[in-house]
């Protein structure tokens, strides 16, 4: 019998395939790590931003995130998705 392998096995394998494929690429782990390191000084700032107000910083951080899914919102309400279908065979009809 053969091994049952989950949906999160295989969307994990899927991005560290796409991620060793991107950073193959010198330029591309030159951005990735110039992309962490702003990323790492954003954390320290939140981490130092939790220790002195946890609840400031709880809905700082719920209104920031709301107001960017409200502008994805609304980006994708006024993306228009055009999905075109072959038309259907139709089987003849014996007379």
């Amino acid at each position: 019998m053969g091994k049952k392998v989950g949906l999160f096995s295989f969307v994990a394998g899927l991005a560290a395939g796409a991620a060793a494929l991107f950073l193959s690429d010198d330029k591309n782990r030159e951005k990735a790590e110039a992309e962490l390191e702003k990323v790492a000084v954003k954390a320290k700032q939140l981490k130092k931003d939790f220790d002195k107000d946890p609840e400031g910083t709880v809905r700082a951080v719920a209104k920031n995130v709301e107001g960017k899914a409200k502008k994805i919102v609304r980006t994708v309400k006024r993306t228009k998705v055009v999905v075109k279908t072959a038309p259907a065979k139709r089987k003849a009809v014996k007379k």
